[in-house]
């Protein structure tokens, strides 16, 4: 009995200890994302947020980076690499996966956007009601809202109308159509083909937003820039399940207490300001117009855009989606916290 009693205590006690050496034990975190380590989006936002959880784990989380250039940067393979369990930590921007973040997107609509802040807040406090189905593979910590795009143009434009025939650059397919209705011609362009093609003259300017400009010097390839709030990208802050559950406990506590929810979004979305600040300041340097639209040529825009909003929300009711009261969320509760 003695030698039983031994023998038990004996065998607890390596599974006591077994447990604690786990739970102390390095956990790697695998980081991906879109842009270089020096990006200054990454540096505000994504990486500088990973860092954080490690030195807040007490250095139990040990980040592993994987950014622009590496094998698994990707920006079209980023958000299926964490729901597989490749990476553990991603930052994707969701227009990388057309078509399967359908109602996600409707915060991404043009003229609906104007502070990505606000629309960051908005967008995550009705994640759980309205988007959990569409990101059901992750563990989503944030939904960030890109600052909205404004059109860069190579020569300047007197009203809305002189959109007419002009090649513009676009990602989004709801903002293509927008430009159609407009009378301009949208084309399909990876961001990273922007400088070339406007220096070249095939297009005759870019839909993006002000941090484009920095990001990728077109202020050397445009003359004009009109701020137009023409529809917005969102980005995912996500770890993988398989890291998530895996986790202790104390460690998936503090992950949903401080690195998760509307003001993690909020604080990613933000960045995008000084950035696109500093591409202002560099467009007045060059000696850029910058123009805004007069209330004629705004009224001209509602008109001529809202049967592409409507028909983006009617395709998407048809399609099972409550999209139209999504939208109608969307607008009233941005409208009530921009007003605050």
């Amino acid at each position: 009995m003695n030698r039983f009693f031994k023998l038990n205590c004996a065998t607890a006690l390596a599974i006591l200890l077994g447990t604690a050496s786990a739970m102390a034990a390095d956990m790697t975190m695998r980081v991906a994302a879109l842009g270089t380590a020096e990006n200054p989006i990454n540096r505000c936002g994504p990486v500088a947020i990973a860092e954080e959880i490690a030195a807040r784990s007490g250095g139990r989380i040990k980040p592993e980076m994987y950014l622009g250039g590496s094998a698994f940067a990707n920006p079209t393979k980023l958000y299926e690499q964490v729901e597989r369990g490749i990476t553990d930590y991603t930052w994707a921007v969701l227009s990388y996966s057309p078509g399967r973040f359908k109602l996600t997107e409707v915060i991404g609509l043009p003229l609906l956007v104007e502070d990505q802040v606000v629309a960051a807040r908005v967008l995550n406090a009705n994640l759980d009601k309205y988007l959990s189905d569409e990101f059901k593979g992750v563990h989503v910590l944030a939904l960030a809202v890109i600052s909205p795009n404004q059109w860069h143009l190579r020569e300047p434009i007197n009203s809305i109308e002189d959109l007419k025939g002009l090649r513009l650059r676009t990602s989004s397919s709801a903002v293509g159509d927008a430009l159609s209705a407009l009378g301009a011609a949208p084309v399909s362009m990876p961001v990273t083909e922007q400088y070339e093609n406007l220096q070249r003259g095939v297009i005759d300017g870019s839909v993006a937003p002000w941090a484009t400009v920095a990001a990728f010097r077109l202020n050397e390839v445009t003359k004009a820039h009109v701020p137009a709030s023409f529809g917005a990208s969102v980005g995912v802050l996500a770890l993988s399940k398989k890291f998530y559950n895996g986790l202790p406990e104390d460690l998936r506590t503090m992950i949903d207490e401080e690195f998760s929810g509307p003001e993690l979004g909020a604080r990613i979305s933000n960045c995008w300001n000084k950035v696109g600040e500093y591409a202002i300041g560099l467009t007045k340097k060059a000696g850029s117009q910058i123009t805004e639209l007069s209330d004629a040529d705004k009224a001209i825009l509602v008109e001529k855009v809202q049967p592409v909003i409507n028909g983006v929300l009617d395709d998407l009711e048809a399609g099972g989606m409550p999209a139209r009261e999504f939208y109608a969320v969307l607008q009233e509760e941005i409208a009530a916290k921009t007003a605050q």
